[in-house]
C-alpha cells in the first residue's frame, strides 16, 4: 500500500537561505520534494490530493506555537490590578509545563506611574516568568 500523497503548488516557500516559488510534494508525513514552479505533478493514486497556494506563503514548522500573553500592569482597576495581573501571570506559567503545542510566554506591560506595582514586576522578573517587558507612559504632556 503506498502513501497518500499531497502536493502543496505556487507556493512562496521560505527556506532557511531564500525564498522560492514552487512546489512542495508531501509523502506521507515528510516531504517528499521540493519543484520549482512548472514542474508537472502526476497523480498516480486516487488519494493523491493538490492544494493552490498561490499567493501564500509556505513556512517550516515543529508544530509548536509560540503565544504572547500580553498583560498590562496599569492604573489598578479591573484586570489591570496589581494582585490580578500576578495572579494571570502565575496561570499562565503554570500552563508552561503541560504537554502541548503551545509555548506559553508573557508579555508584560508595565505603566510607568503604577509605582505600587514596581515591586511586583522586579519580583515577576526575578523569577523568571516575564519573557518580555515593556513601560508605557502615559503621563500628560
Amino acid at each position: 500500500m503506498s502513501q497518500k500523497r499531497l502536493c502543496i503548488r505556487n507556493a512562496e516557500m521560505v527556506l532557511p537561505d531564500r525564498v522560492i516559488k514552487g512546489d512542495l510534494l508531501v509523502e506521507g508525513d515528510r516531504i517528499a520534494e521540493i519543484r520549482p514552479t512548472g514542474l508537472p505533478v502526476t497523480a498516480d493514486e486516487p488519494s493523491d490530493q493538490a492544494l493552490d497556494a498561490t499567493r501564500m506563503y509556505l513556512l517550516p514548522g515543529n508544530g509548536i506555537t509560540t503565544m504572547y500573553h500580553s498583560v498590562s500592569l496599569a492604573d489598578g482597576v479591573g484586570v489591570r490590578n496589581n494582585d490580578m495581573v500576578v495572579q494571570i501571570i502565575e496561570n499562565i506559567v503554570r500552563h508552561r509545563n503541560t504537554r502541548s503545542s503551545i509555548r506559553h510566554r508573557v508579555h508584560l506591560r508595565y505603566e510607568i506611574t503604577n509605582l505600587p506595582g514596581l515591586q511586583a514586576v522586579e519580583h515577576l522578573l526575578q523569577q523568571g516568568k516575564i519573557d518580555l517587558l515593556s513601560y508605557m507612559d502615559h503621563t500628560p504632556g
